[in-house]
């Protein structure tokens, strides 16, 4: 790893912390977005930065297991060395949960959406003894028990069965479902999120008012979701153009999706705090 790339992540870690310390009013004015999750993260100018800035709560990371190490990417060409989950998020995070006026805490964690892109089964265990290494900040499930902590990761792409998950005495991670598992019996200890292509499910993509039916059955989706403690979010909302997308946001609000899946940092930043405002007034 270069020496510049190096000193760049300990200059952001220490922007990242002084903000949090001494810039109490920015914090105020603009509060932490629980909708908010950054897809694809690591393709952002500045990874995991960039998302915490624009008060972002929830950040996406791909992974390949190359070599025994756990590397960022989209794809497996893309993979550089020295990029790892730990250089480039579980660090960082670590490091701005010694600020004291971080918000993140156990009623309110960071989330860390782990998307494996390698081999289900060792890529797991090798994620499992990547996060033991953290385990103070982590949100623990042992025994069927959940021990609660300030960062909550959860599994998603290539996981490991259900069944297998189920099985783990001790977890450090959560099962990011989809729309087949809404009506099975495991418990939001273990599925904790239900996660769906959009297009997969519905045919209005922003464009005029959502049919009836459509906003029917997307209401219906969060109702079974949230009843059993599950949260709900969506991947390919991103269109185009921008009274399409916030036309878009607004529904997936009103039906009370809990995340809003985006690569537009500053636009659903500034989107959400004008619905606030103007809710408000």
């Amino acid at each position: 790893m270069c020496i510049f790339t190096r000193y760049a992540t300990i200059l952001y870690i220490i922007l990242i912390g002084f903000s949090c310390q001494s810039n109490n009013q920015k914090i105020l004015d603009h509060p932490y977005q629980p909708r908010a999750h950054a897809h694809n993260d690591y393709n952002h100018v500045r990874p995991f930065y960039d998302a915490m800035e624009h008060n972002f709560t929830s950040v996406e990371a791909d992974i390949h297991l190359v070599n025994g190490e756990l590397l960022v990417a989209h794809e497996l060409e893309d993979v550089k060395p020295g990029m790892t989950l730990q250089y480039m998020y579980l660090d960082p995070i670590k490091e701005l949960l010694k600020s004291p006026n971080c918000r993140f805490n156990k009623d309110f964690p960071l989330i860390l959406l782990i998307d494996i892109k390698s081999d289900s089964f060792t890529t797991f265990q090798a994620l499992n003894r990547v996060l033991a290494a953290y385990k103070g900040m982590m949100t623990i499930y042992k025994n069927n028990k959940t021990i609660k902590g300030p960062v909550a990761v959860i599994l998603s792409g290539n996981r490991p069965t259900l069944d297998f998950m189920a099985n783990e005495p001790l977890r450090y991670t959560s099962y990011d479902g989809r729309i087949t598992d809404l009506n099975t019996d495991y418990p939001a200890s273990l599925v904790s999120m239900i996660s769906n292509n959009w297009q997969d499910l519905f045919e209005w993509y922003g464009n005029g008012a959502i049919p009836v039916q459509e906003k029917e059955k997307l209401e219906m989706i969060v109702k079974t979701a949230h009843a059993k403690g599950q949260r709900v979010r969506f991947w390919g909302t991103d269109v185009d153009p921008i009274l399409d997308q916030r036309m878009f946001w607004n529904e997936l609000i009103l039906a009370q999706v809990d995340f809003i899946n985006t690569d537009k940092l500053d636009l659903l930043e500034h989107y959400l705090i004008n619905r606030k405002n103007l809710a408000q007034k």
